[in-house]
């Protein structure tokens, strides 16, 4: 996607995950995960051309891997709710302020999967990829996990 289509409550995929995003400003996009709890904010150039991710080269992800307790989610469904009554400007202000915190994120390394396709196929989906300017095996992950997220979970 590019920077102009985001909107506040957007929900799209990466290979990561399935995330809505929270907040768009001049060249940042913050969202927020819907699967592993992750936060990011991504930053984009004059032209709308993504740059990366947070303030210069720097990563800024913050993940909760743990299981959350009934208290703790409680915790943040009070401060959630305590950001949601902000006005616009608080909000701007209050972020604005806020400090990049560099957090080094710990996943378990991903599975490969081996797949075969035609060299049609392989080109058209490189293609694709080009266009949506992600490398192809991302835009592999990102059309599973989105496909999986829709998908009912199987009768036990």
């Amino acid at each position: 996607m590019k920077h102009s289509e985001f909107q506040i409550g957007t929900e799209f995929f990466t290979a990561e995950g399935k995330w809505r995003c929270t907040d768009v400003g001049t060249r940042v996009i913050v969202a927020i995960s819907l699967e592993p709890r992750e936060m990011v904010r991504a930053q984009y150039s004059e032209s709308g051309e993504r740059t990366g991710h947070g303030a210069g080269n720097s990563t800024e992800v913050s993940t909760v891997a743990q299981k959350l307790t009934a208290a703790q989610q409680r915790a943040l469904k009070r401060e959630a709710a305590g950001w949601d009554d902000l006005s616009d400007e608080d909000f701007t202000r209050l972020f604005d302020e806020g400090q990049p915190v560099r957090v080094r994120v710990r996943r378990p390394p991903p599975k490969t999967l081996t797949i075969v396709l035609d060299e049609r196929t392989l080109n058209r989906l490189k293609r694709v990829a080009r266009h949506k300017q992600v490398r192809a095996r991302h835009l592999v992950a990102m059309w599973i996990a989105e496909h999986l997220s829709q998908e009912r979970p199987a009768e036990k």
